[in-house]
């Protein structure tokens, strides 16, 4: 939620998905990358694609 995308935001969307981590509302809209209406593994890989890109 700093305005810049990093590698860290993958891993928390991997934290969320194992439950070490959860999200508000607001954080759980920025972690649905492709805007399906869920976050999963998708979006912690475009993330990273993003990045590497």
């Amino acid at each position: 939620m700093d305005g810049n995308v990093t590698i860290s935001d993958a891993t928390e969307i991997q934290k969320y998905l194992v439950e070490l981590v959860t999200f508000t509302d607001e954080q759980f809209l920025a972690a649905d990358v492709n805007n399906d209406g869920e976050v999963n593994i998708t979006d912690a890989r475009l993330i990273q694609q993003y990045i590497v890109s």
